[in-house]
């Protein structure tokens, strides 16, 4: 039955929050289709759609590809991408740099350039003096996997 509301919504112009609902909603139940992951995958990376994707929406994909244990190399890069690309990190907010960091390790993207850049957005002023203890301990859960 997912799969097939999965379908319904995609028949439509999906924007990048629909996109990055379905990736929240299925990996929430439990739900791991690599195929319907790769098909929203592949309409993510569309440049009109995926240039809409807001922190909130990368954070939620980034964490639904890390709770199925789904590892798609070129949706990874282009993540990675988003997240290096000017001024993208600057909108973030504690939770979302918090939900990304946490994703990092079980997704095997633990490299320095990206843990530098979410360390240095932590640690702006309006970032940082908002942080959860729940926060600092997924920022640091990826050092710790190193």
């Amino acid at each position: 039955m997912a799969t097939q509301f999965s379908s319904q919504i995609l028949e439509e112009e999906p924007s990048a929050q629909s996109l990055a609902n379905m990736f929240f909603a299925f990996s929430t139940l439990g739900i791991c289709d690599t195929d319907a992951y790769a098909h929203w995958a592949q309409v993510l990376r569309h440049k009109s759609v995926g240039a809409a994707l807001l922190p909130k929406g990368l954070a939620m994909v980034m964490k639904a590809y890390a709770s199925c244990n789904i590892v798609d190399e070129e949706m990874l890069q282009w993540l990675r991408g988003r997240l290096l690309g000017p001024g993208f990190l600057q909108e973030f907010t504690a939770r979302e740099i918090g939900i990304v960091a946490s994703s990092l390790p079980p997704l095997g993207m633990s490299d320095e350039p990206l843990l530098q850049a979410l360390s240095e957005r932590a640690l702006a002023g309006d970032i940082a003096s908002s942080l959860t203890a729940a926060e600092i301990a997924r920022i640091l859960y990826p050092y710790a996997n190193f």
